[in-house]
C-alpha cells in the first residue's frame, strides 16, 4: 500500500470535538467565488492520526461573493487545516495572530487561496520558498561531490557548500530569537552537509542517521501541532533504506526519534505513522516494527488506517527476518531445476540481480570476493536473475566470473521468486541460515562481510 494512501486515510477521517486548548484568539474572515449554497468553511485540528473539526461557519452569498467570519478562542499556536471538507484543505498557522483575511474560490481552494493579515503565514511562505531553493542547490552540490574524489573538488564548490551550511544556521539562530515556533519548523528541515560536519572516522550513512533531526527537539510542545513531523519522518525512513544499513540498524536509528516521548502525544503518533509509511514497500521488517507500535497505542483511533496497516503486516509476515524462508524452484541456464530448500544445512545468500542492472554489475566483484572467502565455511550463493534474455544473463555470469549456481524464469520483474519476497529493487540479497530461517536482508559490502563473519566464524 502506497504511503500516500495512508496519508489520505488519515485526512479523510475526522472527529467533531468541542474541547479547545489554552491559547490566543483566532479571527478569520474572507470571501470566495465559485461556491455552492451548501458550502461551509471548516477548521480542523490534527491529532497526529486524524483530523478533528474545531469550528464550522456557513458561507453567505453577498453581492456575488460568498463571505464568512469566524472567531475562535483558546487555540494554541500551531498548524491547523482549513477547507470545505477533509479532502479539500490547506495547512494554516493559527493562534496568537492578528485577524486573518482569506480570498479565493471554493472550486480551486487548494491552489489559489490568498492569505493576508498573517505575519506568521507570510513569513513561513517566504521561508519555505527559500528553503526549497536551497535544497535544490544543495542536491546539485551533492551530485557534484559524488562525481569526483575529495581532492579534486573545485574549491569554489566547497566554499558554496560551507556558506550554505552557515546560512542555514544563521536562519535558525535568527528565528530562535524572533519566532521560536517557526524556528522549530525550520529546525525540522535543517540538515548540514556531511562533508564539513561529520565526526572523525564517521561514514555518511551514520552521519545522516545521527543528525537528520539534530536541530529539532521533538520533546518541545510546539511539535505536537507541526504536521511536517510526519513528512520528515517519512523522508528519514525512506532514506535509511538506501544507505546499506541492516534492518536492525535502521530500527535502532529510527527508534531514537521516539525515545522519551509521551506515547499519547501527537508528536509520537506522527513519528510512528511517518516511519511506518516511509519504510513501507522498502523494508518490510522496519515497517512491521513501527506499524506494530502504532497499533499498540492507536488501533482504535483511526480504524481505517489501522486496518490497512494490519492487512499489510499480515501479507508480509511470511518474509520477515526470523521466519522460515519461503521455498521456490527455478531453472539454471543448463535446464536443471534448483530449489532454495536444496541449501538447507548451509548459510545461503539469495542474490537478486540482472545483467542490465548497473549497480548489480558494479557490486559483483565484491560478491565474488566474499564468496571466495567464505565458500569453504559452509556458505553458498544462489543467484536469481531478473533478466528476460537468456543470452545476456549467461554472458554476464561469464564476464563477471560468478561461479555459484544461477537460476531464473526469465520473467524480468515478473520473476516468481522476486514476487514471493516482495523485491522491488535490485541488487537485493536475502541471507538464509542453516535452519532455513531468514537471517538478514539486503546487506552488501562490509556489512555483508561482517554478518557472515559473525554467522560462520563466530567473530
Amino acid at each position: 500500500m502506497n504511503h500516500k494512501v495512508i496519508v489520505s486515510l488519515i485526512l479523510s477521517l475526522f472527529l467533531s470535538v468541542s474541547a479547545l486548548f489554552a491559547g490566543g484568539p483566532v479571527v478569520l474572515s474572507g470571501e470566495f467565488g465559485s461556491c455552492k449554497p451548501q458550502d461551509s468553511l471548516r477548521i480542523f485540528g490534527y491529532s497526529g492520526t486524524t483530523l478533528y473539526q474545531l469550528a464550522v461557519t456557513p458561507l453567505i452569498l453577498k453581492e456575488n461573493k460568498y463571505v464568512f467570519s469566524i472567531n475562535i478562542n483558546g487555540l494554541e499556536k500551531g498548524y491547523y487545516f482549513i477547507g470545505m471538507n477533509p479532502q479539500n484543505i490547506i495547512p494554516l498557522i493559527l493562534g496568537e495572530e492578528s485577524p486573518i483575511h482569506l480570498t479565493g474560490d471554493c472550486s480551486t481552494f487548494n491552489s489559489n487561496l490568498v492569505i493576508s493579515g498573517s505575519a506568521d503565514n507570510k513569513a513561513w511562505s517566504e521561508l519555505n520558498l527559500r528553503l526549497n531553493r536551497m535544497a535544490q542547490e544543495n542536491n546539485q552540490y551533492m551530485q557534484y561531490f559524488r562525481s569526483f574524489p575529495a581532492d579534486m573538488v573545485d574549491p569554489s564548490i566547497q566554499k558554496k557548500m560551507k556558506d550554505m551550511d552557515n546560512t542555514k544556521i544563521a536562519i535558525l539562530d535568527s528565528l530562535q530569537k524572533t519566532n521560536p515556533f517557526l524556528a522549530n519548523v525550520v529546525g525540522l528541515k535543517t540538515y548540514l552537509s556531511f562533508q564539513y560536519n561529520h565526526l572523525e572516522g564517521e561514514e555518511e550513512p551514520e552521519y545522516f542517521a545521527r543528525t537528520y533531526f539534530k536541530y529539532a527537539d521533538l520533546k518541545k510542545n510546539d511539535f505536537q501541532r507541526i504536521h511536517f513531523v510526519m513528512e520528515q519522518a517519512q523522508q528519514y525512513a525512506n532514506t535509511l533504506t538506501m544507505l546499506g544499513l541492516s534492518a536492525e540498524e535502521q530500527i535502532n536509528y529510527a527508534s531514537r526519534l521516539i525515545e522519551g516521548l509521551d506515547a499519547k502525544s501527537n508528536t509520537y503518533a506522527m513519528l510512528l505513522v511517518g516511519l511506518a509509511t516511509g519504510f513501507m514497500g522498502k523494508n518490510d521488517d522496519c515497517f512491521n516494527h513501527f506499524s506494530s507500535l502504532y497499533l499498540k497505542d492507536y488501533a482504535q483511533v483511526n480504524p481505517n488506517l489501522s486496518q490497512q496497516l494490519q492487512s499489510t503486516m499480515d501479507r508480509i509476515k511470511p518474509t520477515l527476518i526470523g521466519q522460515p524462508a519461503l521455498d521456490f524452484k527455478l531453472t539454471t541456464p543448463e535446464g536443471k531445476e534448483v530449489s532454495l530448500s536444496d541449501y538447507k544445512g548451509k548459510v545461503v545468500m539469495v542474490d537478486f540481480w540482472a545483467s542490465w542492472c548497473k549497480p548489480c554489475r558494479k557490486e559483483n566483484p565484491n560478491v565474488v570476493r566474499i564468496y571466495n572467502r567464505f565458500k569453504n565455511e559452509g556458505f553458498e550463493i544462489l543467484g536469481v536473475s531478473l533478466d528476460q534474455q537468456k543470452e545476456a544473463w549467461v554472458n554476464a555470469i561469464q564476464t563477471d566470473k560468478l561461479t555459484w549456481t544461477h537460476v531464473s524464469d526469465l520473467a524480468g520483474w515478473g520473476s516468481s521468486a522476486a514476487k514471493l519476497y516482495g523485491v522491488t529493487g535490485i541488487p537485493y540479497t536475502l541471507i538464509v541460515g542453516k535452519d532455513g530461517r531468514i537471517l538478514e536482508k539486503n546487506l552488501r559490502g562490509e556489512k555483508l562481510e561482517k554478518k557472515l563473519e559473525k554467522v560462520l566464524l563466530n567473530k
